[in-house]
């Protein structure tokens, strides 16, 4: 039987959001350098990027011990806390947060992934029920409005919303509900092996890993480009 990247019975695509169908435009450590910049604090790149990696790493951490509860209000404080040690030594943190925060909820500081317009397109034509599932806040309702290549995918599941973060189970279990149907009749998509791959796999989803350099161990179900989804066998 053929291995096709859309599993026979499937009847609901999800997608992880970020870095999988949108991506920042222009990249984040170049819209946090230059905000510091404007308020007098010049740290250089790459600086940013070790700050910004440890600090989202800690983050995460601090998510996990908490069994991935999460709200609006968590998610708030994860990316001031975030943004405080990226600007760690800046006198103006509050006024580089706020810009910062109201720019990332802008839909022109995003821009949708290479073919996931086609992408999205293609398949709801094919009949899939089509969602944006993500670990966020409530400002992706307004990203994803103003980007209307999303528009196929009508569903979007939250986790400031829904209370849990990816790879909480309880996330998971929100995708199946909005989607209306069987855990495993949802294929879940994403760029994360830990997050999104494992993740959905535990909670009874089907999954595919967005792996564009092809890194990810052999027995994890990848694809190399969204494009890939539109050349998958009959379902």
């Amino acid at each position: 039987m053929a291995d096709w990247q859309i599993p026979p019975n499937t009847r609901a695509i999800i997608f992880d959001a970020f870095d999988t169908l949108i991506e920042p435009d222009p990249p984040v450590i170049d819209v946090y350098r230059q905000t510091g910049l404007r308020h007098g604090c010049d740290i250089s790149s790459e600086k940013m990027v070790r700050r910004f990696r440890e600090a989202f790493r800690s983050e995460e951490q601090v998510d996990a011990a908490g069994g991935w509860k999460v709200s609006e209000e968590r998610e708030r404080e994860r990316w001031k806390n975030i943004v405080s040690r990226v600007f760690g030594g800046c006198p103006a943190l509050d006024a580089i947060f706020a810009e910062l925060w109201s720019h990332f909820a802008q839909s022109a500081s995003w821009r949708v992934a290479e073919s996931a317009g086609v992408v999205l397109s293609g398949l709801a034509i094919r009949g899939f029920v089509l969602g944006l599932a993500s670990n966020f806040d409530r400002r992706l309702h307004a990203i994803a409005d103003g980007l209307t290549a999303l528009s196929p995918a009508r569903l979007r599941i939250v986790s400031s919303e829904v209370g849990w973060r990816k790879p909480s189970p309880q996330f998971f279990a929100a995708v199946v509900t909005a989607a209306k149907c069987e855990a495993r009749q949802v294929l879940f998509i994403g760029d994360r092996r830990d997050t999104d791959y494992d993740g959905a796999i535990a909670a009874g989803l089907r999954a595919l890993l967005l792996d564009p350099d092809m890194k990810a161990p052999s027995g994890v179900r990848r694809i190399g480009s969204l494009k890939e989804l539109l050349t998958s066998g009959p379902v």
